[in-house]
């Protein structure tokens, strides 16, 4: 729930430079990464607190420059294929927008919105009462329920500290917490985003996500400068996630 152009002066200081150095000893290395979440789930509290404070429920209470921008997201995303009553889990919901924008369009679905923000879920749940919020890291309702779609509009727009581990180890979660397809956005590098955003090349990324998923598909989203990435599950993979959840019980 984040976007281009729209950052506030001093975000950079808030969000920090992505550039932070990994714990050298071993033993320390869990801690470290526990410590690392805290702190980076601070930071985007903190930043969309604020968001929500200057904007209300407008799309820039969620860091979106506009509603046109907000809706190019989602048009996009639905690529994914929606189908329908199938459950969804909308990770990063902010306000909840993508549940009036699937309503508008008569997309019938099973909607879970997940956001860390206790402050805009609760706002949600007030905008749309008929549905589903929950105030979680959407890693962790991942990993306690299985949907058919997940679905990440602007989740991975920030820049944190150590953003590439933070971001591959919640693209992976996600993945697994899906039995058909995840489709989220990225900013893409080279359309002058602000410092406070992190970007990403699409082909390295997309080469690194044929390792999670064989059927990767990405898109520009232009003008807005996103990259848009669709891995769509089959039956083999959804096996061998079931596997692997398992053996971790």
């Amino acid at each position: 729930m984040v976007s281009s152009g729209c950052a506030k002066v001093g975000t950079e200081a808030l969000i920090g430079d992505g550039n932070e150095g990994a714990t050298a000893h071993p033993n320390e290395a869990y801690t470290a990464m526990t410590a690392l979440d805290d702190e980076i789930a601070q930071r985007l509290q903190l930043y969309f607190g604020d968001r929500l404070a200057a904007y209300g429920d407008d799309p820039r209470g969620v860091d979106w420059h506009s509603a046109a921008a907000q809706q190019a997201r989602f048009d996009a995303l639905l690529a994914i294929g929606l189908t329908e009553g199938a459950t969804v889990l909308d990770a990063g919901c902010g306000l909840g927008h993508l549940y009036a924008y699937l309503c508008e369009r008569g997309i019938v679905v099973r909607y879970t919105g997940c956001d860390l923000s206790e402050a805009h879920v609760e706002r949600a749940r007030v905008l749309y009462p008929q549905a589903r919020f929950i105030a979680a890291d959407a890693a962790r309702v991942a990993a306690a329920e299985t949907f058919d779609y997940v679905i990440a509009c602007g989740l991975l727009h920030l820049r944190v500290p150590r953003w590439g581990r933070w971001a591959w180890t919640l693209v992976r979660a996600l993945y697994a917490g899906c039995r058909t397809g995840l489709a989220f956005t990225v900013p893409q590098r080279g359309y002058g985003h602000p410092p406070a955003l992190a970007t990403v090349d699409p082909a390295d990324w997309s080469v690194r996500l044929r390792t999670l998923c064989p059927d990767v598909a990405t898109t520009t989203l232009a003008p807005w400068g996103d990259a848009v990435f669709f891995l769509h599950k089959s039956v083999q993979s959804e096996t061998r996630d079931r596997s692997a959840r398992s053996g971790e019980r």
